[in-house]
């Protein structure tokens, strides 16, 4: 399988305490450094964000260096490829969501990283269980794996 990593299982990755990495989320990260790890250009901006703003505050210095470590080893996948394939595919899922009879709402940015998932054939693991809720919601269950969040944020 190829998958494609969102920013809370990064974040879960990086995690130096132990109680905030998914146990489930290391065996998936594993067996897809055979392939390389692929992010969506969305995810790194959400990381980037939220990593400046600590170090903003004058706090995760390591979380900074850890993370441009991490970067220069992962392939990320771009929003504009494939003639608009993305940008296509956002605009699907959002459109089939609204004409919903219970509308299905997503983020932005996590609209972006799934459409930028599933216009490259990559399974999104997440452990936002709103969105993997709201893909199935919208026929896209078999896009995305759930993966749960550790047990001290559950």
């Amino acid at each position: 399988m190829t998958w494609l990593f969102d920013t809370c299982a990064v974040s879960s990755y990086l995690a130096r305490n132990p109680k905030k990495r998914s146990p489930e989320l290391l065996p998936i990260w594993s067996s897809a450094q055979l392939d390389g790890i692929f992010l969506a250009s969305a995810t790194v901006y959400e990381l980037r964000r939220g990593a400046r703003e600590l170090r903003l505050r004058d706090e995760g210095l390591r979380l900074e260096v850890d993370l441009e470590k991490l970067l220069r080893s992962v392939y990320v996948l771009p929003l504009d490829d494939f003639g608009g394939k993305v940008w296509r595919t956002a605009a699907e899922i959002w459109a089939r969501g609204r004409t919903l009879k219970q509308h299905v709402s997503f983020g932005e940015v996590d609209l972006l990283i799934a459409a930028t998932a599933i216009a490259n054939a990559r399974t999104l693991v997440t452990m936002d269980r709103g969105l993997s809720k709201a893909l199935a919601q919208v026929g896209h269950a078999d896009a995305v794996h759930f993966i749960a969040p550790p047990v001290s944020e559950s």
